[in-house]
């Protein structure tokens, strides 16, 4: 139902209407003219019908830029959080600079070499652009990087470098590529910080080349014996704030990654992948025992200590969460089918990496202190107490605290804690090969530790367990939905017997792959699974947002659908940049060859996209206009979207298809970088969807190891597949 509605005194819309409500302002024009919107609450914006991201936390930085019509034109508006607070801008240059979302490195005295940094950069023109970012300093030299902006009326973050300087005040300037004619020029205060004060650090992350930054309090006095531990942040807190909120020490260093932003992904998918990089750059430049790794977190970053530390057990000697909430479902709301529909398990399945309580048994190789107030008004105390019990009925390891009459945040000592941080001084993992137990949801979520390597399941995305014990001797490795696993030659003893499952296996003299067929153990030393999923490289669908993903457009379609895929991939990426703090690139089909080794994702169909036929010819999924065919199975309509992921060459290709023009505006709305939300390796849906939910999906399910159509793994709506 449609109603008027008015803005308050401060210009915001608000109220239950905009609760999951729209809101369309129609504008009328008197010229032509570049312009940019400043939509503080939406979730997203149609803008005379094409898509755009949101900036539903209202951080106000997301500039949107469009070319207004003369004439009529239309802003429709999807909000979700109950505020709209929209405002148009003249640019001050057809390509600009957005200072508002610098992500800055400090200067460390005594260090050498470029840094890293980023900005947006607002391309107002209709077409592409080459640039050049130059950092000046007072005495005029300046560092220049070469920068573009892959399509026209978009944003991208772009990464520059410059030098240290012992003094604060920079110059950003912004050129045209071609004759350096000046465009934008901007001034940045550059912090500048001593060696052991807390201060941030940036790098180039492996997702999507985007320049991250993560925040260190060094240790007072360093050793390469000292701990490293990493500490999460909570939402709507940055990595600085969460380091500053610890007091420094002599034996440790704390480090603090950025989730890619202070919402970003609740320390899953992507945030998950951040804070380990983070953790990786850490430990190859800051001086540290590698026994002596530990993890730690507040509120959503309590939450990122269970998963992330639940999640790769190996890498922590201990998990300290504070005021830390289970999961999605037990907290935040989530999605969690509860019936037996086949449709609703496979989505299930989707999102078990996220089952922190699946991944419990985990907590048995480490040391754990739970910590919590016991009147917290924002994370309940019941997310403690249901760990609390967990642990206890496994028989791990753990200390437990819950502070009287406090709430959610009762000042430093709820992230450092006395006997939290004692815990850590003492913690070490093991220096030589001792028995345990571990579970993964996914191999290529977490699918090694300490030396053994779970490769493929027979149940995808169902919990995988690995248990080492040694009885009488000899060393045996009890599997459950295990369909092959690896183990380095170097990790047991070739002098002892040892088993899989009960059965002998001969000694290894060099690092072995042992397939499961039919209760059986066979080795097979040589194989790379190259051609086959692994740790390294496997579904679900979201897993293709990594090694630095770029997106595909059509060039070979309609102009309809050339027009569509170009708009879609624009959405994404301004989506991945505002959710990720993310840089995407995006290519046309024709430019696939130059990015060899990296992953891609399609737009289009076979029919308008020229990559397709290279990159998917082995695909078990085809789509055409008005048809997607699948193991025999051929679905009619211009209403069908499809998500998919599918091997080519050492990379996951993603695939986001539609049949028409009904499935084009359906894909528009599939959340897919949002957490807590999941894709199983392949998803055929209509349009009704968007309406009946999970029985709007024709189809869903994952590939066989050898990347194949699975019916075992495959669910179907009957109704939806005409």
């Amino acid at each position: 139902t449609w109603s008027n509605l008015a803005a308050n005194k401060d210009g915001v819309f608000e109220g239950q209407p905009l609760e999951g409500g729209y809101v369309f302002a129609p504008l009328a024009s008197s010229e032509d003219r570049p312009m940019l919107l400043v939509a503080e609450g939406a979730s997203m914006v149609y803008i005379n019908g094409e898509p755009r991201a949101g900036d539903p936390y209202s951080y106000g930085y997301l500039q949107l830029p469009f070319s207004m019509r003369k004439g009529a034109n239309g802003f429709l508006f999807a909000c979700s959080r109950g505020r709209l607070k929209a405002r148009l801008e003249q640019p001050r240059s057809p390509v600009i600079l957005n200072m508002q979302d610098i992500t800055l490195p400090d200067v460390v005295e005594g260090e050498s070499g470029p840094l890293l940094a980023a900005v947006p950069v607002i391309n107002c023109r209709t077409a592409p652009v080459e640039l050049v970012l130059g950092a000046r300093f007072e005495n005029g030299t300046e560092v220049r990087t070469p920068v573009a902006v892959d399509q026209g009326l978009t944003l991208k973050k772009c990464s520059f470098r410059f030098l240290p300087t012992k003094k604060e005040a920079l110059t950003l300037r912004l050129y045209e590529k071609s004759g350096l004619k000046l465009l934008d020029e901007q001034s940045i205060k550059v912090r500048i910080r001593k060696p052991y004060q807390i201060h941030k650090r940036t790098f180039r992350s492996h997702i999507d080349g985007s320049i991250q930054y993560y925040a260190v309090n060094p240790a007072q006095k360093p050793s390469n014996g000292n701990a490293l531990i990493e500490t999460l942040h909570g939402a709507s807190v940055e990595a600085l704030g969460q380091a500053e909120a610890y007091g420094s020490k002599d034996w440790c260093t704390l480090v603090a990654p950025t989730n890619r932003r202070p919402y970003g992904f609740d320390w899953e998918d992507i945030g998950r992948l951040d804070a380990m990089e983070v953790l990786e750059v850490a430990e190859e430049t800051i001086a540290h025992d590698p026994r002596r790794i530990h993890l730690t977190g507040h509120s959503m970053g309590g939450h990122g200590t269970w998963q992330v530390g639940l999640t790769h057990p190996g890498e922590f000697a201990s998990i300290g969460p504070s005021a830390g909430w289970v999961s999605f479902w037990s907290y935040a709301g989530g999605y969690r089918p509860t019936t037996t529909v086949p449709i609703e398990q496979m989505l299930l399945r989707a999102m078990s990496p996220g089952d922190t309580l699946n991944l419990v048994g985990n907590a048995l190789m480490q040391d754990v202190y739970i910590l919590h107030g016991d009147k917290d008004d924002n994370v309940p105390v019941e997310q403690a107490r249901t760990m609390r019990d967990a642990l206890a009925k496994i028989g791990a390891k753990f200390s437990y605290h819950e502070e009287p009459g406090a709430g959610h945040w009762w000042g430093s000592p709820c992230v450092d804690w006395p006997p939290m941080f004692e815990m850590f001084k003492n913690a070490r993992l093991p220096g030589s090969l001792q028995p345990f137990e571990f579970t993964t949801m996914n191999p290529a979520v977490s699918g090694s530790c300490r030396g053994f390597t779970v490769e493929q399941q027979v149940e995808v995305l169902k919990p995988s367990g690995l248990m080492l014990s040694k009885v009488g001797g000899r060393w045996n490795i009890a599997t459950t939905n295990i369909a092959t696993l690896r183990v380095p030659a170097q990790t047991l003893p070739t002098t002892e017997a040892w088993l899989i499952d009960g059965i002998q296996i001969r000694p290894m003299i060099s690092p072995s792959l042992y397939r499961q067929t039919h209760g059986s153990w066979i080795q097979d030393p040589g194989a790379k699974l190259d051609h086959e999923k692994s740790s390294l490289r496997s579904g679900p669908f979201k897993m293709c947002f990594a090694n630095r993903f770029a997106f595909v457009v059509a060039t070979r379609g309609t102009p309809e659908e050339n027009a569509w895929s170009a708009r879609k991939a624009r959405f994404d990426a301004e989506s991945f940049y505002y959710r990720g703090n993310g840089s995407v690139d995006i290519i046309p089909d024709t430019l696939v060859n130059k990015f060899k080794g990296r992953n891609l994702i399609l737009y289009g169909n076979r029919d308008s996209n020229g990559a397709w036929a290279r990159l998917l010819k082995h695909s078990p999924i085809d789509v055409t206009r008005d048809t997607i065919s699948i193991a025999g199975k051929e679905l009619k309509g211009s209403d069908l979207c499809a998500l998919w992921l599918y091997p080519e060459g050492d990379r996951l290709v993603g695939v986001v298809a539609a049949t028409g023009r009904e499935g084009m505006r359906t894909v528009e709305r599939l959340p897919y970088f949002t957490s807590g939300i999941a894709y199983p390796d392949w998803t055929i849906l209509r349009s009704s969807a968007l309406r009946l939910g999970a029985t709007g999906i024709s189809g869903c399910g994952f590939f066989d190891n050898a990347w194949r159509y699975d019916p075992t793994q495959s669910a179907w709506t009957l109704s939806n597949t005409r």
